[in-house]
C-alpha cells in the first residue's frame, strides 16, 4: 500500500501546478487523482482489471445504448467484480447521478445480480437522509445497496479547502478496507 500512498500524494501535489495553468483542468485532475488511486489498488492483484472506458450495452423497450459505463469496471477472468464511480467529493447531484447509472449498468447482460455498486470519494458533502434516500432508491431498482469508500482522513468538505490546497491525506484505515474489498475478488 505504501506504493499506492505515495502516487496519491504525488498527485495531489502536482494539482496546485494543474489549477495554476487551467482551473478547470485542476478540477478535472482533482477527480482523476481517485480514479486513478483505484487503478493503483487493483494494479496489485494481477488476476483483476481496472477498466475505463469499458462501454456496456443496454436495451429498453427496444432502444439499445452501447455505452453505458462508470468510471471504472473491475474486471476477473473477463467478468465484470464491481463497478465504481469516483469522486473527489459526493455530493447529492453526483450521488444521484451514480445511482441512475448503476440502475442503468444492472440492466447490462453483463452484469450479474452479484456485481458490487461502488461509490468512491475522498470526501462527503452530502445530507444523512439524502444519502439514505439514495441508498433505498439503489435496492429498490438494483436490488443491492452500494457501498461507499471514504478515503481522505478529513471526511468532511468544505468549498473553501479544495483538494489542491489542502492536500488531504489519506485514510489509511479506510483505504485498507477498499484494499480488502478489492482483493476479495
Amino acid at each position: 500500500m505504501k506504493s499506492v500512498i505515495e502516487s496519491y500524494t504525488a498527485r495531489v501535489n502536482d494539482l496546485q501546478r494543474v489549477h495554476n495553468i487551467s482551473p478547470r483542468k485542476g478540477a478535472a485532475a482533482s477527480g482523476e487523482v481517485f480514479e486513478q488511486l483505484i487503478d493503483d489498488v487493483v494494479r496489485q492483484y494481477p488476476n483483476l482489471l481496472s477498466l475505463k472506458n469499458d462501454y456496456l450495452t443496454v436495451e429498453c423497450d427496444g432502444h439499445v445504448m452501447s455505452n453505458v459505463q462508470v468510471d471504472r469496471h473491475i474486471r476477473k477472468n473477463g467478468s465484470i467484480q464491481s463497478v465504481i464511480e469516483s469522486k473527489c467529493y459526493l455530493d447529492a447531484c453526483y450521488c444521484k447521478r451514480a445511482v441512475l447509472d448503476f440502475i442503468e449498468i444492472a440492466e447490462s447482460p453483463e452484469v450479474s445480480d452479484n456485481v458490487d455498486f461502488v461509490i468512491l470519494c475522498g470526501q462527503l458533502t452530502i445530507a444523512k437522509d439524502t444519502y439514505a434516500y439514495y441508498q433505498a432508491f439503489c435496492k429498490k431498482h438494483t436490488g443491492r445497496n452500494f457501498k461507499l469508500f471514504v478515503l481522505n482522513e478529513d471526511k468532511k468538505r468544505n468549498s473553501k479547502r479544495p483538494l489542491y490546497k489542502e492536500k488531504f491525506t489519506l485514510d489509511s484505515y479506510e483505504l485498507g478496507k477498499f484494499n480488502d474489498y478489492i482483493a476479495s475478488f
